[in-house]
C-alpha cells in the first residue's frame, strides 16, 4: 500500500512537469517559425521591408508572455513542494514525539510492575521467616520439655529401684514408699497430658505453615501472571515500534521521491534561465527572491538557536528549584524530628529528681533551683540562667542552657533559607523577564493566596469498627503528628518560606497560632479552675451508642458513618463492650486539615460527665487528611468506651446570632 501512494504521488507530481516541457517545446517551434520567417522575409523584396518590425514585435512579445507563464506556474510548483516539505518534516517531528513518550510510558509500567512484584516478595518471605522462626523456637522447647520429662523418668526408675531394696530391707517403710511412687505416677500422667497439648500446639503450627506455603504458591502465581502481561505489553510495544518504522521509511522515501522532483524542477529552472537570458530583469528578480529566503533562512536558524539557549538555561533552572525542595524537605524532616522530641517533656516534680539534670550536682537546701520554662525540668542557677520571650507571658521566662541554644540554632536556620529563597525568587524573576523580552512573547503574572490553615468546619468520616471476641495480639498502630506548643514562631516563618518557594503547590502544614498556644496552656494550667460556659457545652455532641450486637451484625465491615465536628466543638461516639478481652479495631480520616483523637473509658452502671471518666488514650492531634489513621486496642474489663473527636484547636470560633 505505501508503495502504490508513492507512485500516486510521483505521477500528480509529474503532470506540470510534462505541461512545462510541452509549453517550452512550443516556444521552440515558435522560435524557429520565427527565424524561418526571418529568413524568408530576408530574401522578399524592398515590399517587405515596412512589415518586418511588426512582426518582430509580435513574436517577442509572444515569447515575453510565455516566458512569464513558466515563471508563475515554475514559482507555485515550487511553492507547492516547500510546503509538502514543510508538512513532511512536522509529521516526523509528532512520530518522533510519540515514540518518546510511548518509550517513558513502557519505563514507567515495568517500574512499577517491579516495585509491586518486589513488594509482595518482601511482605510474604517476611512473614514466612517470622512463621519458621516461632515455630522453631517452640520445637526447641518442646525438645527440652521431653529430655526434661526422660530424666526424670530416669530418677524415678532409680527412685523405684532403691524403693524395692529398702522394701526387702525393711518392710515397716512400705507404706510411705508406696504413696511417693503412687505421687510420682500422678505427676507423670500431668507431665505425658502437657506433652499431648504441646503435640497438639505443634500439629496446628504446621497447618499454619502449610497456609502460607499456599500463599506464597498463590503469590507467585500472580507474579507469573504479572509478567505474562509485562511481556504482552513488550511485544504491543515493538508492533507499534516496527509499524512506526515502516511509516518512517515510507515518509523517507516520500521524501526522496521530492527531492528528485525538486531536483528535476532546479534544472528545468536553470534551462528557462539560460534561454531567458536575454531578460535581465527577470534573472534579477530571482535572485532577490533567493536572497530572501536565504534570510529567512538564516533568521530562522537564529531562532532555533536562541530557543536551545532558552532551553538550557530553563534546565538549569529546573535543577537549582529541585536542589531548593531537597533542601525545604530536609529542614522540614529536622523541624518535624524536634517536635516530636519536645512533644515527650513534661513537667518535673520537685520530689521526682534529687540532682540538677545538666551539672548532675546534689540538690541541696543551700542552693538554689529553677524549672526551665520550655523543656519542664529542675536545673541550679548557673544552669538555667537564660531568659527567652515566649508566647505564654509577656515577661521574659527562665529556660536552660541546652533550650537556648537550640533557640539559637533554630533562629539562625529559618533566617538564611528565607533570605536565600527571596534573593533566588528576586533572581529567577529577573532571568524569566529577559527570556520573555528576546523571545517577544508576553507573561502574565499570578498571584496565589495561600489558604487558611485551619478551617472553621471538620469533617471525621469514621469506618470501619469491628469486633472480634479471640485474642489474637495487641496492636497499637498510630499515624499521629504531636502538635508543637513551643515557638510557633518558627513554624510560621518556615510555613512561609514553603508558601513562597510552592505557592502553585498545596500546603499541607498546620502553623499553629499564638492564639491556639495560650488557650491549650491555660486549658492545661492547674491554676485555671474557671468552669466552661453553656456556649462551649452546647458545641459537644454525642452520637448513638453503639453495642457488640450491632457492631456484630454488620459483618466484616463494621459500622460506617459521617459527622460534622464545628470550630471549638467536639464529638464523642460511646461503644458498650460487655464481653472482656475483645479486640476493638477503629480507622477513620478527616477533611481538611487534622483532629485531635482520643478514647476514655467509663463502667456500665455509672451515668458521669466525659471530663469526669478515665483516660483510656490520651488526646493526640492526628493529620488524617491524607491518609486514613487506624488501630486497633484488646479490652480487658466490660465497660463504656467513648471515642472522642476534638476540634477545640480551631482558631475561628462559630458565634450563634
Amino acid at each position: 500500500m505505501p508503495r502504490g501512494t508513492e507512485h500516486r504521488g510521483v505521477a500528480r507530481s509529474s503532470i506540470p512537469l510534462n505541461s512545462d516541457s510541452s509549453e517550452a517545446r512550443e516556444v521552440l517551434a515558435d522560435e524557429e517559425c520565427d527565424a524561418t520567417s526571418d529568413s524568408v522575409s530576408s530574401f522578399c523584396g524592398d515590399e517587405c521591408d515596412g512589415d518586418l518590425p511588426e512582426i518582430r514585435k509580435r513574436t517577442l512579445g509572444t515569447i515575453v508572455h510565455r516566458v512569464k507563464l513558466e515563471r508563475s506556474q515554475s514559482e507555485e510548483v515550487i511553492s507547492n513542494l516547500r510546503a509538502k516539505i514543510a508538512s513532511l518534516e512536522a509529521a516526523n517531528d509528532k512520530l518522533h514525539q510519540q515514540l518518546a513518550t510511548l518509550a517513558e510510558e513502557k519505563a514507567q509500567r515495568e517500574n512499577e510492575m517491579r516495585q509491586r512484584a518486589s513488594g509482595m516478595m518482601s511482605t510474604e518471605r517476611s512473614l514466612k521467616s517470622v512463621q519458621m522462626q516461632e515455630i522453631s523456637r517452640q520445637r526447641g522447647e518442646l525438645l527440652v520439655k521431653n529430655k526434661e520429662l526422660e530424666e526424670q523418668l530416669e530418677q524415678k526408675d532409680f527412685q523405684l529401684t532403691r524403693a524395692d531394696q529398702s522394701r526387702r530391707q525393711s518392710l515397716e517403710k512400705q507404706q510411705p514408699l508406696e504413696r511417693e511412687v503412687s505421687s510420682l505416677t500422678e505427676r507423670l500422667q500431668d507431665q505425658a497430658a502437657a506433652n499431648s497439648h504441646l503435640y497438639r500446639n505443634y500439629v496446628t503450627q504446621q497447618a499454619v505453615i502449610k497456609e502460607m506455603r499456599e500463599r506464597l504458591e498463590d503469590q507467585e502465581r500472580i507474579i507469573t501472571e504479572l509478567e505474562l502481561c509485562v511481556e504482552n505489553l513488550r511485544e504491543d510495544q515493538v508492533a507499534e515500534q516496527t509499524k512506526f518504522a515502516q511509516e518512517i521509511e515510507r515518509l523517507q522515501l516520500d521524501m526522496a521521491s521530492r527531492e528528485e522532483e525538486c531536483s528535476i524542477l532546479s534544472e528545468e529552472l536553470k534551462r528557462l534561465h539560460v534561454q531567458a537570458d536575454v531578460d535581465k530583469e527577470y534573472g534579477d528578480q530571482l535572485k532577490q527572491q533567493l536572497d530572501q529566503s536565504c534570510a529567512q533562512v538564516t533568521w530562522f536558524e537564529d531562532q532555533l538557536a536562541q530557543l536551545k539557549v532558552d532551553t538550557v538555561k530553563l534546565k538549569k533552572k529546573i535543577v537549582k528549584l529541585v536542589k531548593k525542595k531537597d533542601l525545604l524537605w530536609k529542614q522540614n524532616d529536622s523541624l518535624q524530628f524536634l517536635q516530636k522530641l519536645q512533644a515527650t517533656d513534661k513537667w518535673i516534680n520537685n520530689n521526682e529528681t534529687d540532682c540538677c539534670l545538666q551539672c548532675s550536682a546534689v540538690i541541696k537546701f543551700t542552693l538554689r533551683k529553677h524549672h526551665c520554662r520550655l523543656c519542664g525540668h529542675i536545673y541550679f542557677n548557673n544552669c538555667c540562667c537564660n531568659w527567652l520571650m515566649t508566647t505564654a507571658s509577656s515577661r521574659p521566662a527562665r529556660v536552660c542552657n541546652a533550650c537556648a541554644f537550640q533557640h539559637q540554632q533554630l533562629e539562625r536556620a529559618t533566617r538564611q533559607p528565607s533570605i536565600c529563597s527571596n534573593t533566588s525568587g528576586e533572581s529567577e524573576e529577573d532571568d524569566l523577564g529577559e527570556l520573555a523580552v528576546k523571545r517577544k512573547k508576553e507573561q502574565s503574572e499570578t498571584d496565589t493566596t495561600d489558604s487558611s490553615n485551619s478551617s472553621p468546619d471538620t469533617f471525621v468520616s469514621s469506618s470501619p469498627i469491628q469486633a472480634s471476641a479471640p485474642r489474637t495480639e495487641v496492636k497499637m498502630t498510630r499515624n499521629w503528628s504531636f502538635p508543637r506548643l513551643r515557638r510557633p514562631q518558627f513554624l510560621q516563618s518556615s510555613s512561609s518560606f514553603t508558601d513562597s518557594g510552592n505557592s502553585s503547590a498545596k500546603q499541607e502544614f498546620d502553623i499553629i497560632s499564638d492564639e491556639e498556644i495560650a488557650r491549650s496552656l491555660l486549658a492545661c494550667s492547674p491554676y485555671n479552675s474557671s468552669p466552661r460556659t453553656t456556649q462551649d457545652r452546647a458545641l459537644f455532641h454525642t452520637g448513638a451508642t453503639r453495642t457488640l450486637e450491632e457492631i456484630a451484625q454488620c459483618g466484616p465491615a463494621g459500622l460506617h458513618g459521617e459527622v460534622w465536628v464545628n470550630a471549638g466543638g467536639r464529638y464523642s461516639i460511646p461503644v458498650v463492650l460487655t464481653v472482656p478481652e475483645t479486640a476493638l479495631f477503629w480507622q477513620f480520616n478527616c477533611e481538611p486539615k487534622s483532629i485531635s483523637f482520643e478514647m476514655r473509658c467509663k463502667p456500665l452502671n455509672r451515668d458521669i460527665d466525659l471530663e469526669m471518666m478515665d483516660v483510656f488514650l490520651p488526646s493526640v492531634r492526628v493529620q488524617a487528611d491524607v491518609q486514613p489513621v487506624e488501630g486497633n486496642l484488646v479490652v480487658r474489663n466490660v465497660a463504656v468506651y467513648v471515642l472522642v473527636f476534638d476540634n477545640q484547636h480551631s482558631p475561628i470560633l462559630l458565634v450563634d446570632e
